[in-house]
């Protein structure tokens, strides 16, 4: 509905909230990769480093990095989804600027780009959930 009203489109909003479901999914998948075995406390399975780098500061928001930590490359290839994340759309959603340029309005994009953005995380939404 961000997208397409007729009257407002506001692609950042879209996009940021795109972002932040993906973060989401990501940190989630994250968490369910480390409790797997057992379920000692998240902090005691990645170290207080990386938890504080993932959960604790502003690096938490990056999607490149929870991409990295969340072993997403490998579960979109293992869906025949990792395209994806070669895709012009994944660059501008992992810039450095993210989430905060859509957050605080210095970002601008288009409805189209906007467009591409939720469409392909929409993509590794439906590529992650049968991959479970």
């Amino acid at each position: 509905e961000l997208l397409g009203s007729s009257h407002s489109p506001k692609p950042q909003v879209a996009c940021y909230l795109n972002l932040v479901a993906l973060e989401c999914l990501l940190k989630a998948r994250i968490m369910d990769q480390a409790m797997r075995p057992r379920m000692p406390p998240l902090k005691e399975v990645l170290g207080e480093k990386k938890y504080e780098q993932l959960f604790g500061s502003s690096a938490g928001h990056s999607l490149s990095l929870l991409a990295e930590e969340s072993s997403l490359r490998r579960g979109l290839k293992a869906a025949g989804r990792d395209k994806i994340l070669q895709g012009t759309a994944w660059k501008r959603m992992c810039s450095s600027g993210r989430p905060y340029s859509l957050r605080y309005g210095t970002e601008k994009l288009s409805t189209a780009e906007a467009q591409d953005e939720v469409t392909a995380g929409t993509e590794i939404f439906a590529a992650m959930e049968n991959a479970r």
